[in-house]
């Protein structure tokens, strides 16, 4: 698959703008400022239905107006496929509105059935952290490259964050002895539950990449699950 064009409709500084992209290598280039980031945050949304920088959706809608948009054409195998995110505050004309929604081919879709359309990666120049920062990142980064693969991958990635949150809180009532420590039960049958997902996929994921760098200069990978 591969990203064909991109229609930029009130998205960070873009009013409305169009990009043609080659099958093969392509550059942007351009002085500071004139929005480089922000067509490649533009295909991250498209990608992965969310921002890479932004902490809120809201981020992205240009200045003053009530909705954004970013629309592609991929070509995915030999068949052409239209893509479309669409942005708002919530509300457009005092009617409650979502804030994301999901198009493919001008239909509305689940961001479930929409993810996996275009699949991308990005590596930033932070990025060398992955190899000297914390195991946070590394997770991290195996989380934005399996979650657009596997819907099933990234519902249980967001169900442990979750539930992680959730004992912790309750781990702070029980020592205030505002909770019973029975409490606790639920929440550590949904960590474990959807922790062994997560093991699964990123094991097959460590597997995938040992099989195709096995020509390479490389050493085999191998993921800890350390405790």
């Amino acid at each position: 698959m591969y990203l064909k064009t991109i229609i930029l409709k009130n998205f960070r500084n873009y009013n409305q703008e169009n990009f043609s992209f080659s099958k093969k290598t392509n550059l942007v280039l351009g002085p500071n400022g004139v929005g480089k980031s922000n067509l490649l945050e533009a295909i991250h949304l498209l990608s992965h239905g969310k921002s890479f920088r932004a902490q809120r959706i809201t981020q992205l809608i240009r200045w003053g107006q009530p909705l954004s948009s970013v629309q592609a054409q991929v070509q995915k195998d030999d068949q052409e496929i239209n893509l479309e995110v669409q942005l708002t505050f919530g509300e457009i004309l005092g009617k409650k509105t979502p804030k994301r929604r999901f198009l493919i081919n001008k239909i509305l879709k689940t961001r479930r059935n929409y993810l996996g359309n275009l699949r991308s990666v990005i590596f930033q120049p932070e990025d060398i952290r992955l190899i000297t920062g914390s195991p946070s990142r590394r997770r991290d980064f195996l989380d934005q490259v399996l979650s657009q693969l596997d819907w099933e991958y990234a519902r249980a990635s967001g169900q442990y964050r979750r539930a992680l949150t959730h004992r912790n809180k309750l781990l702070d009532l029980v020592r205030d002895r505002r909770a019973r420590p029975e409490e606790l039960f639920f929440w550590d049958q949904s960590l474990l539950k959807n922790a062994d997902i997560i093991l699964h996929f990123r094991h097959q994921f460590v597997d995938f990449a040992n099989h195709f760098f096995q020509t390479q200069e490389l050493k085999d990978l191998s993921y800890l699950n350390l405790h």
